[in-house]
C-alpha cells in the first residue's frame, strides 16, 4: 500500500496568498505647482528654427566669442533657463511697457541699431536688408540680471521672436561692470567648434 506523502495542513506554496503591506503611505496629489495650461499657455513664441543664431564673430567694435566650452555652457543655461522663460511668462508686460519692470528687455535703442545691423549683416548676410523692408519686424534685446543679452527679431504680426545672436559680454551697451575682461582674446565659437569641429586654441 503506497504511503501518502502529502502532509496534512500544509498547502502548496503557489496557493498561499501573501498579505504584505507597504509601511510607506502613498502620497496623493503630488504636483509641481503649475498646471500644463500655465506652463504652455504663453503668448510669445520663441522660434529656434533658424539655428545660426549661435554663431560668433569678432570685429573691431564687437565680439561674442567665448573663452571655452564651460563659459558657453554657463551662458546657455542663463539664456534657456532664465531669460527666455522670464520673457515668455511676462511677455504682455514687457511688450506693452518695454524697459519698465524688465529693464533689459526692450526694442534695440535707435543709437545702437547701426551696431546691431552691422553684426547681423556679418553673421547672416542679407537677412538684415529683409528685416528693414518689413513693417512688422523690429529688433529687440532680451536679458535678466546677468551680462548676457539675446538680440533677435520680433514679428509683431505673428507674435514670434527669432533669436539672431547673443551679446555674451554686454558690449552693445558698454558697461564698466560687465566689460572688464579682455574679450578680444577669446577664440571659442560654438558653431565652429561643435558644427565644424574647428580648433579654437
Amino acid at each position: 500500500m503506497a504511503k501518502n506523502n502529502k502532509r496534512k495542513g500544509v498547502k502548496n506554496a503557489n496557493s498561499v496568498k501573501m498579505n504584505v503591506s507597504n509601511p510607506t503611505a502613498t502620497k496623493k496629489n503630488v504636483h509641481n505647482g503649475k498646471s500644463p495650461a500655465t506652463l504652455f499657455n504663453n503668448s510669445l513664441i520663441v522660434d529656434f528654427s533658424y539655428k545660426d543664431w549661435l554663431k560668433s564673430i569678432s570685429n573691431k567694435g564687437f565680439s561674442n566669442k567665448l573663452f571655452d566650452e564651460s563659459q558657453f555652457a554657463k551662458f546657455m543655461f542663463d539664456v534657456l533657463y532664465k531669460i527666455f522663460p522670464t520673457v515668455q511668462t511676462n511677455w504682455e508686460t514687457i511688450r506693452t511697457q518695454p524697459g519698465k519692470g524688465f529693464r533689459h528687455c526692450h526694442p534695440v535703442d535707435e543709437d545702437k541699431l547701426p551696431v546691431v545691423k552691422k553684426i547681423v549683416q556679418e553673421l547672416h548676410g542679407n537677412i538684415a536688408v529683409d528685416i528693414e523692408e518689413s513693417e512688422s519686424l523690429r529688433y529687440w534685446q532680451f536679458g535678466t540680471t546677468q551680462s548676457v543679452r539675446v538680440v533677435g527679431i520680433y514679428d509683431n504680426a505673428r507674435n514670434v521672436v527669432y533669436p539672431l545672436f547673443i551679446d555674451y559680454h554686454h558690449l552693445i551697451h558698454a558697461s564698466q561692470k560687465h566689460n572688464q575682461n579682455d574679450h578680444k582674446a577669446y577664440k571659442f565659437c560654438p558653431y565652429c567648434y561643435y558644427e565644424r569641429q574647428l580648433a579654437y586654441k
